[in-house]
């Protein structure tokens, strides 16, 4: 069992999601172990704890090769750029990793030459105003 409750002071005890969620169930090893904690400790209370996210986490999430054609059809070169983006397609079916390959190419040679960020935006509004003039 992995160690889900950490001692921090006589008023605080620092546990998981988890182990806070099983606490609460009658009869569970974790509403064994809080009991005991109680009665050693009996005015603490329960802390979750947090995990800090890096917010300037870099995510592939809308880089999906569909989005990446309607990207490179944006460009001034465009026609030059989808065809190397085929080929590129065609090489990464060898790589172990083939979106990844795909994607190192995009990120490099393409990005660069427009804002992908905006494109998406606006791709995004641009879908939600269609739907809600439909609607």
């Amino acid at each position: 069992m992995k160690k889900q409750i950490v001692f921090i002071s006589k008023d605080e005890a620092r546990v998981t999601k988890a182990f806070k969620k099983q606490a609460c169930i009658f009869g569970t090893d974790e509403f064994k172990l809080w009991r005991e904690y109680k009665q050693e400790f009996p005015d603490a209370v329960m802390v979750v704890k947090s995990i800090n996210k890096n917010p300037n986490k870099k995510t592939n999430r809308n880089k999906k090769y569909d989005n990446m054609v309607e990207f490179i059809s944006t460009l001034p070169n465009s026609e030059k750029l989808m065809e190397q983006f085929e080929v590129i397609k065609q090489r990464s079916k060898i790589q172990n990793h083939p979106y990844g390959y795909v994607l190192d190419w995009f990120e490099a040679y393409v990005e660069p030459l427009g804002n992908f960020e905006t494109f998406i935006v606006d791709k995004a509004a641009k879908a939600e105003a269609d739907t809600s003039a439909a609607a």
